[in-house]
């Protein structure tokens, strides 16, 4: 099932801290990997809850958002 990726990023965008809070947007097939200024500001909680979020994945380097397959980056 193909996701809209304009409604989950706006339902991931205020979750992540807002757009100030993001420094760098990178996706791959199943990630969506955000450079934050604040990591303190992210509500993962919530995120997991969001529809299509498989979880997320902290490698110090970057937060991801795992969205699993199916999911397009527009």
């Amino acid at each position: 099932m193909i996701k809209d990726p304009h409604a989950t990023a706006a339902a991931l965008l205020p979750l992540v801290g807002g757009p100030a809070n993001v420094t760098s947007v990178a996706h791959c097939m199943t990630r969506l990997r955000l450079g934050l200024a604040d990591r303190s500001r992210v509500d993962d909680e919530a995120l997991r809850a969001v529809p299509g979020v498989l979880g997320v994945v902290e490698d110090g380097a970057s937060y991801q958002v795992v969205l699993g397959r199916g999911w397009s980056a527009g």
